[in-house]
C-alpha cells in the first residue's frame, strides 16, 4: 500500500523522480512476512518532469498578526 509519493531529483528540486514510500504500520509480524516490501522507499524515473508546488498564502494568518 502506497504511503506517500513525492517528486524530487538527484542534484536537488529538478522533480524528475518520483520517490514512493510504502506503509507497514499497524502490520502484524505475518503480514510483514507476506508483505516484503511494506516500509520501503521506491525510486521511479518516469521520464516526465512535474511541476514545482504552488505556493499557499493564509492571508487571514498574516493579518491577523499584524493587528
Amino acid at each position: 500500500m502506497p504511503g506517500c509519493c513525492r517528486p524530487r531529483g538527484p542534484r536537488g528540486p529538478q522533480l524528475d523522480q518520483l520517490f514512493i514510500t510504502s506503509a507497514c504500520v499497524g502490520l502484524t509480524e505475518r503480514q510483514q512476512a507476506n508483505e516484503v516490501h511494506a516500509g520501503a522507499i521506491f525510486v521511479l524515473d518516469p521520464g516526465v518532469t512535474g511541476r514545482p508546488p504552488a505556493s499557499f498564502r493564509d492571508d487571514a494568518s498574516s493579518a491577523a498578526a499584524v493587528e
